[in-house]
């Protein structure tokens, strides 16, 4: 079955399953049925990455988020490309999460932004969102997989700029602390090399609960993309010359005002995170390792 990986292949999974999460599953294993009979769910066509050189817990890492296999998603609907791995919810209409993986190399080229929003054709048209769904609403198509990341040819720059890549967030939030966090994530990679980062959509009551979406982009006067009240960020990176590995987390509030907080103010550790979300972080590494990193949180960020 398509929702039940093979050994090695999961990077992000659930700790806890209810009955709603098997019924959602089995109506997302249906649809992707579906498309892969109909062609429609399929990889875009571009450039592989290279996998980066390292020790061997980093290259299992890659070899778990490698966009070109089948990776499990559980409560998601799976659509990978060949730059970052979707994981979108058909029901929200916005990503579960979205993992890439940033170099130094990347990040060294320049391709220009194009700005090319556009709908992601391998999604049925019943949850298919459209840029303009989001004309007039009041927040911005805010990206999961930064295009400041993918800025070393156009193909995946523009790969960054579907609509299943994009969320509801506030300008203030988008144009502001999300903004500088992840100008930061790419300081951190210039910085130690490389990274791996984790950025998902979240709807909480207060900042502790898991809850239903409150706030909605709606089509027709009905519900059509969920608008999330956090987001999160979750780095492993990897100093290319000591090989030492470090982990952070964030969550930010999808918030209407401008905050004169920093993106370390944000910074939780990554255990909290995974207590909050039910999801468990990167979870090939050692267990030791795992641990270590996912217990503390960073005295400094970003360097």
């Amino acid at each position: 079955m398509l929702d039940k990986p093979a050994p090695g292949l999961l990077l992000l999974r659930r700790l806890s399953d209810t009955k709603e999460a098997t019924i959602r599953r089995f109506h997302f294993c249906a649809a992707l049925l579906f498309l892969g009979a109909t062609g429609l769910l399929c990889p875009l066509r571009a450039k592989s990455l290279p996998a980066p050189a390292g020790v061997a817990v980093w290259d299992t890492v890659f070899d778990s988020a490698n966009v070109r296999k089948w990776v499990s998603c559980d409560s998601g609907l799976p659509l990978p490309n060949d730059y970052y791995y979707d994981c979108f919810s058909t029901r929200w209409r916005v990503p579960h999460w979205v993992i890439h993986h940033v170099t130094r190399a990347h990040l060294a080229l320049k391709a220009s932004r194009r700005d090319d929003f556009r709908p992601d054709k391998r999604l049925p048209a019943a949850v298919r969102v459209s840029p303009d769904d989001y004309k007039g609403k009041g927040y911005d198509k805010g990206h999961l997989a930064p295009a400041g990341d993918f800025t070393y040819d156009p193909e995946p720059m523009s790969a960054t700029f579907l609509m299943s890549n994009m969320s509801p967030q506030y300008p203030a939030t988008n144009q502001g602390i999300w903004q500088q966090l992840e100008g930061n994530v790419r300081e951190l990679v210039k910085l130690r090399g490389e990274a791996w980062v984790v950025t998902g959509d979240l709807f909480l009551k207060g900042d502790t609960e898991l809850a239903l979406p409150k706030k909605w982009l709606k089509r027709g006067g009905k519900n059509l993309v969920a608008v999330p009240t956090h987001m999160f960020k979750v780095i492993l990176a990897r100093d290319k010359k000591t090989k030492k590995v470090s982990e952070y987390a964030f969550l930010v509030p999808n918030s209407s005002q401008r905050t004169n907080k920093t993106p370390y103010d944000f910074m939780v550790s990554v255990d909290d995170l995974e207590t909050l979300t039910k999801w468990d972080f990167f979870s090939l590494l050692k267990d030791s390792l795992e641990n270590h990193l996912e217990s503390q949180k960073p005295a400094v960020w970003p360097w």
